[in-house]
């Protein structure tokens, strides 16, 4: 308990609340629970009304299984935000590294939206996996000066402190922060979260009104698909979007765009699979990416 405490005085330094706010904290059984009750529970945070889901670390996870991507594991936070009339609500995995969002309406907000929101706190450049990709953010915020590296945790720090970078991000749901040591941390996402929605709120905001205003994207899909041949595999796909026609990065994998559409594909470094992330500016164009990537793997 003692740690928990030192570790909650140093998350309250960052803490800065214009209006007050309701937010769902589901930690899915993880490690978060007992640090965001002495964080915002009763009589520690008067200007946070905190309902805590799923608060107690069972490794059996009961409640939405420790994965909150996982097919339903946010269908609980999502009614509790809509019965509690919260601001937002948020569900971390069973450590506490990775965090994914939910609005006042209930909507699952994707990794882009809460990267924007949360990107004017810091000092840029940023810096971003190829799976999340510098070019759809910049479709949602013009001029955003963001680097982009390889995907996995090892990367991320590592260039971030050759950059000196405050604020980096993953799709897969990590933020990442010069003040948290260069690292990951799921809670101190949520806690520059709640300063940037309450300030939304005094300016007559909601989240889900923000969210609405920024320029739609198009978040597509996420592919895995299985292959023996992933080399082959991308080369295939290498021909279905040729330099005269696309802009292409090697960064991680490679990735394919124009003012339209924005293709990131790699081999998985420990599986036989191919994973590919797609975003356009309008569905039809998304649509049309994704048959052309499926008729290509099915014909392997």
């Amino acid at each position: 308990m003692r740690y928990t405490k030192s570790y909650v005085r140093f998350l309250n330094k960052f803490i800065e609340v214009k209006e007050p706010l309701r937010v769902v904290f589901d930690s899915s059984n993880g490690s978060t629970g007992p640090v965001l009750r002495e964080l915002f529970g009763k009589k520690k945070n008067k200007y946070i009304k905190a309902v805590f889901i799923n608060a107690k670390p069972d490794g059996n996870f009961p409640a939405d299984g420790p994965n909150p991507i996982a097919p339903g594991a946010k269908e609980q936070l999502q009614r509790v935000v809509m019965n509690s009339k919260a601001d937002f609500g948020v569900i971390f995995d069973a450590d506490g590294d990775r965090i994914f969002f939910v609005d006042n309406k209930g909507r699952a907000l994707d990794t882009d939206i809460i990267f924007i929101l949360l990107s004017s706190l810091f000092k840029g450049p940023y810096l971003v996996d190829s799976a999340l990709g510098s070019v759809p953010l910049r479709w949602l915020k013009p001029g955003l000066k963001i680097n982009e590296t390889r995907t996995g945790h090892y990367f991320i720090k590592k260039e971030m402190r050759r950059r000196k970078t405050e604020f980096a991000c993953e799709q897969s749901g990590h933020y990442y922060f010069k003040d948290f040591f260069f690292a990951d941390s799921g809670i101190m996402a949520a806690v520059f979260a709640i300063n940037q929605v309450s300030k939304l709120k005094s300016q007559k905001l909601s989240l889900s009104e923000w969210a609405d205003n920024l320029p739609y994207v198009c978040n597509g899909v996420s592919l895995n698909l299985k292959t023996s041949d992933p080399a082959g595999f991308i080369t295939k796909v290498k021909k279905l979007y040729p330099a005269s026609k696309f802009k292409i990065s090697r960064q991680d994998g490679f990735s394919f765009y124009n003012n339209q559409i924005w293709i990131n594909i790699r081999a998985s470094n420990t599986e036989p699979l191919v994973r590919i992330r797609l975003k356009g500016k309008d569905e039809t164009a998304v649509k049309r990416e994704l048959s052309r990537l499926k008729s290509a793997y099915k014909a392997k």
